[in-house]
Formats: C-alpha cells, sequence, structure tokens
C-alpha cells in the first residue's frame, strides 16, 4: 500500500484512500489505452494535445479514454516526484521477518505502520521478509526513535529485520508496457 506523505504537513490525512494492487478485477483495456497508460505513467503532465498527437486520435477523445480509466480506477492518482534529500529527508525500508504469525498481532502492526506520519509504503510478501516498510526521516536518531518503538511494541512478532538506507529516490515507474 502506498500512502500519501502527510509528514510533510506534519499529519498524515487517513481519510484519503491509498495506492493498493491486486485487489481488484481485471479491467480489459485496449492497445490504445496501454498507449496512453504508459505515456502517463512516464509523464503525466504531458498536454493533451501531445497525447492525442503521439497516439494518433483526438485530444477529447484522450480526455475521454482519461476519464474511464480513472472512473474504472486503473487510474488510482498522480502525484509528483520530490527530491527528498533537499529538503533534508532520508529513505528507509525495513524488512521485517516474523517468529510467530499472529493474525490478531499483525492487524496491529500493519495499523501502527498505517497510521505512522513518517510510513509512505507498506507490502505484505511471499518470499524473503513477512512484511515491509518504508518511511522519511530527518535524522538517524529519529529513525532509531521508530525502529525502537517498533521492536519494543511488536518484540512477540519480530524475529529478525534488515534495514536498508537509499541515498537516493528514483522515479518508480509502475506501467512496464510499451504496447
Amino acid at each position: 500500500a502506498n500512502f500519501q506523505k502527510g509528514f510533510l504537513v506534519g499529519k498524515k490525512d487517513l481519510s484519503i484512500s491509498f495506492f493498493e494492487c491486486g485487489l481488484n478485477r481485471e479491467i480489459e483495456v485496449d492497445k490504445i489505452d496501454y498507449k496512453l497508460l504508459n505515456i502517463l505513467a512516464i509523464d503525466a503532465r504531458k498536454p493533451l494535445i501531445e497525447i492525442a498527437h503521439e497516439l494518433g486520435i483526438s485530444d477529447k477523445m484522450v480526455s475521454y479514454r482519461i476519464k474511464k480509466l480513472e472512473k474504472l480506477k486503473v487510474i488510482h492518482s498522480y502525484g509528483v516526484q520530490i527530491d527528498m534529500d533537499k529538503i533534508g529527508l532520508n529513505y528507509y525500508m525495513i524488512h521485517l521477518f516474523f517468529k510467530d504469525f499472529s493474525g490478531e498481532r499483525f492487524k496491529e502492526l500493519k495499523n501502527f505502520a498505517i497510521t505512522h506520519p513518517n510510513v509512505v509504503y507498506i507490502d505484505e510478501a511471499l518470499g524473503g521478509p513477512d512484511f515491509e516498510i518504508e518511511l522519511y526521516v530527518k535524522t538517524k536518531q529519529e529513525y532509531y526513535e521508530f525502529l525502537t518503538e517498533l521492536r519494543y511494541k511488536f518484540s512477540d512478532l519480530i524475529r529478525d529485520f534488515r534495514t536498508l538506507h537509499y541515498p537516493e529516490e528514483f522515479k518508480l515507474v509502475l506501467f512496464p508496457w510499451k504496447g
């Protein structure tokens, strides 16, 4: 699940839905929609007239198709790529490995991560780590405080963990097809 970066404004708005994949029915899209999605994945701010020219259709048809894909929730949201380093933030990922799985305790852990203002992404995984948490913090000390709280609250659940620090974040294009 991908969350808003609420820590940038001092709070996380949980009333806005977050991005989750693989939970809904499959939607049929044609070749033009695939090409359109690929264009938007690379540059969602590209003018409709330029997109129309690339696709060989009218700008009104591009607008119609985008609205249709939004309504079907194929397009969930649009975002901006922020250079977090320039505003003094560090990006960390924590891989958690569980010792004993408890559905109730896992729900509590997931809720802890979802509601924490610095957490921007969580993932339940098969193979490798059992759960991943990604967050932004200003200092190593702030990261250690988060990790200490996490390990204290969920010591019965967490067997081991691994920390990854990313000194630079690159744009993630979630749409791999070239269509």
